[in-house]
């Protein structure tokens, strides 16, 4: 599912970032980031479009996973056929994805 270098570079970045403030709560971010990704398997096309859609013109769409705490994170993803592709990690404050962040 993981694709891109990117995502995995994200979601390390994420986690390592939390770690370092709270282990229990990394613990808590990576439980919700399994979650969403685990629900891609069978809603990926229920999710909606990702803000950067209209403006990259390309098919990327948004799965919205929050921590306990209520701080919102987004997988940006894209299908190709059946294929979920996950290409980014957005977490609070971070700026929206550019075609450089999804190159391949």
């Amino acid at each position: 599912m993981f694709r891109y270098r990117g995502a995995w570079a994200d979601a390390d970045r994420i986690f390592r970032w939390i770690g370092q403030r709270s282990p229990t709560g990394a613990i808590r971010w990576n439980d919700a980031f399994v979650a969403a990704i685990l629900s891609l398997k069978n809603e990926a096309e229920q999710h909606a479009s990702a803000p950067e859609d209209t403006r990259l013109r390309r098919n990327i769409r948004q799965c919205l996973f929050k921590t306990r705490r209520g701080q919102p994170y987004r997988l940006i993803y894209t299908l190709v056929g059946a294929d979920v592709r996950v290409l980014r990690v957005r977490g609070p404050g971070q700026p929206p994805v550019t075609v450089g962040d999804i190159a391949e």
